[in-house]
This record gives C-alpha cells, structure tokens and sequence, in this order.
C-alpha cells in the first residue's frame, strides 16, 4: 500500500484480520518503508493483526504486510485483512 505523507507527522498504522474466530491461526506481520527502501518501522508477527507508528518526514511510504496460518487454509473462514492508518 502506498502513502503520500505532504507534512510532517505521526504515523499509526494497524492491520488486522476479518477472519475474527481464526485470528490466532492467522499472523501478520507489517513494515515500513520510505521512499528508497529504508525500513522506517517493522512489527513482529502476531495473531490475527499488527500495530506499528513512526515520526515521518513529507515524502512516499510504502506498507508492506506479511501474513502466514498456523492451521490449514480451509480452516480459516478469509485470509483477507483491514489496514486502519491514523494521521497525527
């Protein structure tokens, strides 16, 4: 996902699964990176979602997200997410 930051902010940004009941089956891990692919800020894997923030200067952004099951894929209802981002 790209991000177009025009100010200098606070980036929050939290992924989480759909899949609500199978969320301890599905890990996430997300990290970002700046313009010239230089890791900004990175989250270790964890059940069912990721939450992670940095100070950032005006500039292109580009979140990557990562995601594994612990179980069998027609054990999960979706292996889909929801990405929130928050602006400060």
């Amino acid at each position: 996902m790209s991000i177009r930051i025009s100010s200098p902010a606070t980036l929050r940004l939290q992924g989480r699964s759909w899949a609500f009941t199978a969320s301890e089956q599905l890990r996430l891990r997300g990290r970002l990176l700046d313009g010239e692919a230089r890791r900004v800020a990175a989250s270790p894997p964890a059940g069912g979602g990721f939450l992670l923030g940095a100070e950032v200067s005006p500039g292109d952004y580009l979140l990557e997200v990562e995601g594994y099951t612990l179980g069998t894929r027609s054990e999960l209802e979706t292996s889909r997410y929801q990405i929130l981002m928050i602006l400060e």
